[in-house]
């Protein structure tokens, strides 16, 4: 039976993705983050940089450092020692 729709010139269902796409937005969040930073559930920013207040200097850790956060922080030119004398 297919065939014989697709020779009488059945293309399918038009759905009309095209025009829908054209006329859409949408907000898409690209998330970074290293292989060491997934390994701590994506929580190590909070880990070595703290809260909103303060970081947690007890409780800083090297290997917690390999971080997206990190990352940016260095690709700005700027030191993660110059991040924390701001605060």
């Amino acid at each position: 039976m297919l065939e014989d729709l697709y020779e009488c010139g059945y293309n399918g269902i038009d759905s009309n993705i095209n025009e829908l796409l054209e006329n859409s937005r949408f907000y898409i969040n690209i998330t970074f983050s290293t292989r060491m930073e997934q390994n701590y559930d994506m929580s190590s920013i909070v880990s070595c940089f703290g809260t909103y207040r303060e970081p947690y200097y007890d409780y800083l850790e090297v290997e917690k450092f390999d971080n997206s956060l990190t990352y940016l922080i260095h690709q700005q030119g700027y030191t993660v020692r110059e991040y924390f004398e701001t605060l």
